[in-house]
Formats: C-alpha cells, sequence, structure tokens
C-alpha cells in the first residue's frame, strides 16, 4: 500500500467555520453548481466556497476516509474518567458515540487501575 504524503493533522487548527448570510447562501446555492458531488456536498456542510477550496488544494487526489471513532482513546478515556462520577454512563455514551455498554465497561477498567495503583503504594 503506498503511503501519501499528506495528512489532516492540524490542517485546519485555526480555521473556523462561522454561519452564513443570507446573501452568502444565495451565492453558495448558485456557485454549488459548479462542483461536483463530493465538493457541492462539502459546500453545503461548510458553508464557504474558500473552505472548500482548502481542502481540495490539500487532498486533491488523495482517498480520505474518516474514522467512525471521532475522538483519541487517551481523550476518550480521560474525559470518562473525568465525568464517571457526574455524569450518567448513558449521557457520557451518547456524547463520545459509544454505547452505554462499552461506558460501564471503559469505567471499570478504570475504577480497577485505580485500585491496583491503590495497592501498590
Amino acid at each position: 500500500m503506498k503511503k501519501v504524503g499528506k495528512s489532516a493533522n492540524g490542517s485546519f487548527r485555526w480555521h473556523s467555520v462561522t454561519l452564513n448570510t443570507e446573501a452568502e447562501d444565495e451565492d453558495m446555492k448558485r456557485d454549488a453548481g459548479k462542483y461536483g458531488n463530493v465538493y457541492r456536498e462539502l459546500l453545503n456542510i461548510l458553508g464557504s466556497d474558500a473552505a472548500v477550496r482548502k481542502i481540495w488544494k490539500a487532498f486533491a487526489g488523495t482517498t480520505v476516509n474518516f474514522p467512525k471513532r471521532l475522538y483519541a482513546r487517551d481523550y476518550m478515556l480521560e474525559y470518562i474518567r473525568e465525568h464517571m462520577y457526574d455524569m450518567k454512563p448513558s449521557e457520557i455514551a451518547k456524547e463520545m458515540n459509544l454505547t452505554e455498554r462499552r461506558v460501564r465497561q471503559i469505567m471499570r477498567e478504570i475504577k480497577e487501575a485505580e485500585n491496583d495503583e491503590k495497592e501498590n503504594e
């Protein structure tokens, strides 16, 4: 498998998405016809011709895959650790896009690790 030198890491770090005015929405609808299907969808989601062009410049010719898991494992574990006593597992599951069963499993693993640390002290 050939690795491509382009990566999304940091590409969008300082760029924010802003809501369009009605005039911009009209311009966007008019301009949408000039784009291919994927870029038309991006224009509808991002709402900015400039944002679509940035993505095109960064990733043209590259196949981009968006994994279902949005958050890194370390962040997910830290989030659950911080909120396991003040949020319901169902709320955490919804926020992290996990099943409630998986959240409970991770909570149990965190508690076991904390108990092991206490025993080793």
